[in-house]
């Protein structure tokens, strides 16, 4: 108990810390409702016989996960704790408009993670966060191209997911895995 009141106390005492926490909590939530909302679009697609954008919705989600991870791990460095996430209702349409709602969705993340907030974690030094909220922004912006190419440009690709950054690789099917650009130990291919 004592330490949570220094806790607390370190919180009122210390804005940017309190604005990390804060931060990092909002994100973790957007992050952990993106991966419910993205494998349900990934059964879906797979359901309306899209195995495609099935695998990439997949792909995007344990991109998702990693991405909460991280963030999960910073909080927990600066000393913050989580309480157990609640779940958004999915709406669920046709292949085609869930690929717009998750477009749209990871256009909001990357707006959570503006440059101004990005700035303000930077100069607090907490390199850590800093590191988590870079590679979620970069994920993003990724997830949002691959989300544009929709049904028609996703079909001959296997999938490769950075067990550390959550950066998705595109190979083309039949074509060697990401070990010629040197990734080998750090990316597994998404079945």
């Amino acid at each position: 108990m004592r330490k949570l009141w220094m806790f607390v106390g370190l919180l009122a005492v210390n804005p940017e810390l309190a604005f990390m926490t804060r931060e990092l909590k909002a994100v973790i939530a957007a992050e952990e409702n993106a991966v419910n909302q993205d494998e349900v679009y990934s059964r879906r697609a797979l359901a309306e016989g899209y195995p495609g954008m099935g695998r990439l919705f997949h792909a995007v989600a344990l991109s998702e996960f990693i991405q909460s991870e991280n963030h999960k791990a910073a909080l927990g460095v600066i000393g913050g704790r989580l309480r157990r996430v609640v779940l958004d209702p999915v709406r669920v349409s046709g292949t085609l408009e869930n690929i717009g709602r998750a477009a749209a969705a990871e256009s909001r993340m990357r707006l959570m993670l503006g440059s101004e907030g990005l700035e303000r974690v930077r100069r607090s030094l907490q390199d850590v966060v800093y590191q988590a909220f870079v590679f979620s922004r970069a994920a993003g912006l990724e997830h949002e191209k691959l989300l544009a190419w929709g049904v028609g440009g996703v079909g001959d690709w296997d999938y490769y997911l950075s067990r550390i950054s959550g950066k998705i690789l595109l190979v083309r099917r039949g074509e060697n895995s990401p070990g010629p650009v040197g990734f080998t130990d750090d990316y597994f291919l998404i079945r």
